[in-house]
């Protein structure tokens, strides 16, 4: 009971269980109904139960799911991918991202048959045993390193010397305890510059900042290639999927890593995962990004109505909110406990996310509910 587990860290009054999902908008189990700001933790690009992901799901259930081994639908969504994809000239599938980061891990270690990874600070951890090919020894714990701060950078690969395997950087800097970062040029094309110089592998991890940032990957922008890059669950509007693409040169090393995550070649999460590339365009991230503008701008006037001291940080259409003197979060979550009971749903200890569902009418009515609940951060402040 994983969810119930965590069910603490929400403020009373937040809406826990939810019903059911259409576009840009959640119902809970009482009825009501809110813009959803939550997206599925931004898997749900394309807005919720999306009719051509659905039909595709539809179509592909009544042919088959777990069918035992690799299928056509598999096949189109690799080539779509590579197609799409900077970087990609193969890809795999596992069931989420947490799985697919450690088979990057393992590609990483058999390929160069080293054992250290250094990895920035907030992001996900990958250690895991070394793989039998690389000599029976045991990984070393991971090297960390500041995210942006390439003294930092060059300091963990120092670390490790001649047995760095991997850098693994995020697609920008999004820790939930801090101010949400996008990665300098500078950052980025250094990770690039060390992996080349130490003939190591360098990862992308794009569980949240995929095809978001960019249809074709989120260092598109910046002009930098990743050896390996990981997809969530926004691949496939929300199903439980996650891709790996890669390099050539790592195709033998990434064909040698066994899938044993559970239905590793589920079908109906694959279609509906063709059907949200095919949906997805370069227009549709720009207006996301012009609607997030246009949301930021109203919460900031917000802010500034009530004398509130408001910080938003990370990519115009995924903010993540915080108040100035809110160590224990007492302010966001009675910020979001505010804009619930106004009918948008917010969560106080994660990103927002916008979908290509959500219209100007939807953050209209975002900002409306966002004024009540600025008016109870007032009141405790």
């Amino acid at each position: 009971m994983d969810t119930i587990s965590r069910a603490w860290r929400l403020p009373p009054g937040f809406p826990i269980f939810l019903a059911r999902g259409r576009g840009a908008r959640v119902w809970d189990v009482d009825g009501r109904e809110y813009v959803d700001l939550a997206c599925s933790g931004g898997a749900a690009i394309l807005g919720h139960h999306h009719p051509s992901v659905e039909a595709a799901v539809t179509r592909q259930t009544r042919l088959g799911d777990g069918l035992g081994g690799p299928n056509e639908v598999m096949v189109a969504l690799a080539e779509r991918l590579v197609d799409r994809c900077i970087g990609a000239d193969w890809a795999m599938f596992r069931s989420d991202a947490a799985a697919a980061l450690t088979a990057c891990a393992r590609i990483a270690r058999i390929a160069t048959g080293r054992r250290s990874i250094a990895v920035a600070l907030g992001s996900a951890h990958v250690s895991r045993p070394a793989p039998p090919n690389v000599s029976g020894r045991v990984s070393r714990p991971e090297l960390r390193f500041v995210y942006n701060d390439v003294t930092s950078l060059r300091g963990a690969a120092d670390a490790a010397g001649n047995d760095l395997a991997a850098i693994v950087v995020t697609a920008f800097r999004h820790d939930d305890a801090v101010d949400h970062e996008m990665p300098k040029p500078s950052f980025v094309q250094a990770a690039r510059s060390l992996c080349d110089g130490a003939g190591a592998v360098l990862i992308l991890d794009e569980e949240k900042g995929g095809l978001r940032l960019h249809p074709s990957g989120s260092w598109s922008r910046l002009g930098v290639r990743p050896d390996l890059s990981v997809l969530g669950r926004v691949i496939a509007n929300g199903r439980a999927l996650a891709a790996v693409t890669g390099a050539e040169p790592l195709r033998d090393a990434a064909a040698s890593v066994l899938a044993t995550a559970p239905w590793p070649h589920a079908a109906t999460p694959m279609a509906a995962a063709v059907a949200t590339l095919d949906e997805l365009d370069t227009g549709m991230i720009t207006d996301m990004e012009a609607l997030g503008a246009y949301f930021r701008g109203g919460l900031t006037a917000l802010a500034r109505l009530h004398s509130v001291a408001l910080r938003q940080s990370g990519p115009m259409h995924m903010p993540l909110l915080r108040f100035d003197d809110d160590s224990d979060l007492s302010k966001i979550g009675a910020f979001c406990v505010g804009a619930a009971r106004a009918g948008a749903y917010i969560h106080p200890c994660r990103t927002m996310f916008l979908s290509c569902a959500h219209a100007e009418p939807d953050i209209d009515r975002a900002l409306d509910a966002a004024a009540a609940g600025m008016k109870l951060v007032k009141a405790i402040s």
